[in-house]
């Protein structure tokens, strides 16, 4: 690829962009009517999932301390001991919050989820399916204010304090409407595009040379 030949590809390209812009995106025109009704006949897709707030207590197999400089090798050896570890200091954890201990102040002092760990453990609200499975299974075991067992995942052991839960629910309108609109303008777009350029084919005056 010379210099030359990457001016006249990038010129060409440009060009396209221009006659797309001109001929096609220029002319496209979402009406609130056509946004509304796609809205109404796609009801189904913008079904919000039962969301859940809780508070949060991380403590995984292995800390950041415990990965550097350990080989992989090494890591693996030791991987069930130091996930044992892991688990005494999460019972000690809990036993001091059954006993009474104030749940955000626990999670600012021991949790290793350091962005929920300032806000005393707090995730805001998370749709179910977002995190694994048995973390949603304990939840919904759980009422408000209430703290759960420990919960055993991949990623190390975690304790939930259920704040909060919404059922799930229709997304607002409103709340989508610019998003609808959007991809409306893409698609009538890309069905605009594939018409001009089927009309450009019809209209060319096409010699194969191989």
């Amino acid at each position: 690829l010379t210099e030359d030949s990457l001016r006249i590809n990038l010129g060409i390209d440009y060009l396209i962009q221009q006659l797309v812009q001109e001929r096609i995106q220029g002319k496209v025109e979402i009406k609130d009517q056509e946004v509304a009704q796609f809205y109404k006949d796609n009801t189904d897709r913008f079904q919000r999932p039962e969301a859940y707030r809780v508070r949060h207590i991380f403590i995984p197999h292995f800390t950041r301390e415990m990965l550097q400089g350990t080989s992989q090798e090494q890591l693996k050896a030791k991987a069930d001991e130091l996930s044992k570890k892991a688990e005494v200091n999460v019972k000690t954890i809990l036993a001091e919050l059954r006993a009474g201990a104030d749940f955000a102040e626990m999670a600012k002092k021991f949790s290793q989820d350091n962005a929920s760990a300032a806000k005393g453990g707090d995730l805001d609200f998370v749709y179910k399916g977002v995190f694994p499975k048995p973390i949603d299974q304990a939840v919904s075991n759980l009422k408000k204010g209430e703290i759960s067992d420990i919960i055993k995942t991949q990623y190390g052991y975690h304790i939930l304090q259920l704040q909060e839960t919404k059922v799930s629910e229709q997304a607002p309108f409103e709340d989508l409407k610019e998003s609808i609109q959007k991809h409306l303008f893409v698609k009538r777009g890309q069905e605009n595009l594939q018409i001009y350029v089927d009309d450009l084919r019809k209209e060319a005056d096409v010699e194969m040379l191989y």
